[in-house]
């Protein structure tokens, strides 16, 4: 029976996702344990143990950063640092995505900043207070990890652990998703300017991706480095199979509430930043609704 092995008490981010990460990549994890190891399991090499251990040494899989030096250890094939590094940036390291990681999920730099340096050093790097800080909390990540924090053992067969596994492959389809789509885009995309506002139009099938919005706006700013605005247009899910057309950085020029009363409208936003047209607009409708939405 494979395990892992995470510290009790209290969970955080990194942990929870550490292990997350583990159980989508290693398929014969059998069972979860938040508690101390014990000597046969931190000396064995098949037992995974997460933050905890006070070792760092990959082929023993233990991924522990409370040290005050790593080890250098033959044969590693990448760079490690106490100050920088906590056990999720170890095994982000160490099944060699972490460089990816990043550029997709830029809160990652966050979680490890914080597990590693502690929230004062994430306020002083974001230049906010702890107040702000506070505010951005998600109430569905506290709950999650609240009932992570309450067990003391998760087996295979449990909600949670499914959960957990689960979340770690969402994790990876993320960064494959987003560098799949930056390769779609660069091949498909359209840029043209109307009215002197730059405009971004990707509607190729396959039509949905969660990190489309982000590889436009990405795009359109390697295209044309301003950050005064423009409006990309996309496909869009509500309803399934129309356009949607989105106002980029609130572009005081577009109003798309100047076209609400158009044939192929189907929806216009009460603040104007956003609108949804037919999927049978021809081409010039779709210009003209643009031209016309632009002040």
């Amino acid at each position: 029976m494979v395990k892992i092995i995470i510290h009790g008490g209290n969970a955080h981010l990194d942990d929870f996702l550490s292990t997350c990460i583990v159980l989508y990549k290693e398929d014969n994890i059998d069972i979860i344990y938040r508690r101390d190891p014990t000597i046969e399991e931190l000396n064995n090499s098949f037992d995974w143990k997460i933050d905890i251990g006070e070792e760092f040494n990959p082929w023993k899989r233990q991924f522990d950063h409370h040290l005050s030096k790593f080890p250098e250890i033959e044969n590693l094939s990448f760079n490690v640092d106490v100050l920088f590094d906590c056990s999720l940036s170890l095994l982000l390291k160490y099944y060699n995505i972490w460089r990816e990681a990043n550029e997709v999920y830029k809160w990652i730099h966050v979680v490890v900043m914080n597990d590693c340096r502690g929230s004062k050093y994430v306020e002083d790097i974001l230049f906010i207070n702890r107040d702000i800080v506070k505010s951005l909390e998600s109430f569905i990540e506290r709950s999650i990890l609240t009932i992570f924090e309450n067990k003391e053992v998760i087996e295979k067969e449990s909600s949670l652990f499914k959960l957990m596994k689960f979340t770690g492959k969402l994790f990876f389809d993320g960064i494959n998703d987003y560098f799949e789509m930056i390769k779609t885009v660069n091949k498909h995309a359209e840029i043209f300017v109307i009215k002197d506002v730059v405009i971004i139009k990707y509607l190729h099938k396959p039509h949905y991706s969660k990190p489309l919005m982000r590889v436009l706006v990405s795009k359109k700013r390697e295209w044309y480095p301003s950050d005064i605005g423009g409006i990309v247009i996309f496909p869009n899910q509500r309803p399934i199979g129309s356009i949607g057309l989105n106002r980029l950085n609130d572009d005081p020029r577009v109003d798309f509430r100047n076209i609400k009363d158009y044939d192929k409208l189907i929806f216009a936003h009460h603040s104007g930043f956003f609108a949804v047209v037919s999927s049978d607009i021809s081409d010039d409708e779709l210009k003209l609704y643009i031209e016309d939405s632009i002040k």
